[in-house]
């Protein structure tokens, strides 16, 4: 492509995205911000039952699902012995 068509291509993707979009980017934008603040805070938030009875969920909860989902490394790459010769 040349740099003209290029330059083109920003200018239409930079009018596309200032179209009215930047009210709903922030309306996006503050509820993961304020979802991510009350999660540093401790917060609980409600969650529907279907996610409350998978059981990933309660292994969550729980305290088992970090074990299942993290090995130590030693147990992944276990170093080999050079052998001389």
């Amino acid at each position: 492509m040349s740099k003209k068509s290029d330059r083109s291509a920003d200018t239409s993707e930079q009018t596309w995205f200032a179209k009215g979009k930047s009210d709903s980017w922030q309306v996006l934008l503050s509820q993961v911000a304020s979802r991510f603040d009350r999660e540093y805070r401790g917060e609980s938030f409600a969650l529907p039952e279907e996610v409350e009875s998978m059981p990933i969920f309660l292994e969550s909860v729980a305290g088992t699902l970090q074990a299942k989902t993290v090995s130590p490394f030693w147990q992944i790459a276990k170093p080999q012995k050079i052998s001389a010769v």
